[in-house]
């Protein structure tokens, strides 16, 4: 399950930066190309990190367990972990930037917040925030998860797969709007310390990557949230 979660994190993370490269170097205003690349682009960004929002309560959730790559070895050694999830740890908010990131923390999607210790981000709250400047004009915010996201509202598949291959219009936001996103098929979750990648140890029982202290999170920078 956190093996999937890290290349989903990166995923969203890499396509922050494309949305935002995208369009600083745009001073005449997107061709329609330029437009679906970058609205495809924010649309993946949604999805991903309405991931990360989901992914950590998995400390928690007796139910946890997407990751379709889980191993089955029944020799795989397990530790008990308790009722934390490892994240990213912070003593202010610049310490959540990614490095070399301009301007952040800042305006979103830089609105980072250090927050007991852990990162956050804000997320938009307005729809001016989405357009970037308007190169995607018809990009809105939605809360998913709580979080305030940018991503242009889809009505059918049809828009979606001209965006982004694969993608269909099934994610739905706080409000009821919809969005594009790929379907996932559940899986097992983990059966192993290692299946965790660093973040946390594995609950056999529920299939969750969890910790009890932040030397269970050894990811760089990360520490246990409980």
């Amino acid at each position: 399950m956190i093996k999937s979660f890290r290349n989903l994190l990166s995923l969203g993370l890499c396509a922050s930066a494309l949305v935002l490269s995208g369009c600083a170097g745009d001073d005449s205003g997107s061709t329609d190309t330029d437009a679906a690349t970058a609205t495809a682009t924010a649309t993946a960004t949604a999805t991903m990190t309405a991931t990360t929002t989901a992914t950590s309560t998995a400390g928690t959730d007796t139910e946890a367990g997407t990751d379709t790559e889980a191993g089955t070895d029944t020799d795989a050694t397990t530790t008990a972990g308790g009722a934390g999830f490892c994240a990213l740890g912070c003593s202010e908010a610049a310490d959540c930037c990614q490095a070399g990131a301009m301007d952040c923390p800042g305006a979103y999607p830089n609105d980072w917040e250090c927050n007991d210790g852990i990162c956050s981000n804000v997320g938009c709250s307005t729809n001016d925030e989405c357009t970037f400047d308007g190169a995607l004009p018809n990009n809105e915010c939605h809360p998913v998860g709580g979080l305030g996201l940018c991503f242009e509202p889809c009505e059918d598949d049809a828009k979606c797969e001209m965006m982004v291959p694969g993608f269909t219009c099934t994610g739905e936001t706080d409000d009821g709007t919809k969005f594009c996103t790929m379907e996932v098929e559940p899986g097992p979750g983990c059966t192993s310390d290692d299946e965790c990648g660093g973040a946390g140890v594995c609950n056999a029982e529920s299939g969750a990557c969890e910790c009890s202290g932040d030397a269970e999170c050894t990811i760089d920078g990360y520490v246990c949230k409980l």
